[in-house]
């Protein structure tokens, strides 16, 4: 009797295993996924900064109308979000 408990331990505890492996494996998968995502808008952020610094050298928008006030708030975005990544 003692050993069909042992057996029947073993089983559910090998279930148990194979279940968190398949978890991990998922997690480990997605994990890698977002990561290329990250890589791909950190090279983007990084693009979009270098030619909002190149616009902004040349000044050619105005601070003081709609479109320098977009681009200026634009421009902060890029900034913090190339901070971030």
């Amino acid at each position: 009797m003692i050993h069909i408990c042992y057996i029947v331990v073993i089983l559910v505890l090998l279930f148990v295993i194979n279940n968190l492996l398949k978890k991990y494996e998922r997690a480990a998968d997605e994990s890698s996924r977002l990561g290329s995502v990250l890589d791909y808008f950190r090279s983007k952020t990084k693009d979009t900064y270098k030619t909002m610094r190149k616009l902004d050298e040349k000044q050619m928008f105005e601070s003081d109308d709609e479109v320098g006030t977009i681009f200026n708030q634009l421009k902060s975005l890029v900034y913090a979000l190339n901070n971030i990544l």
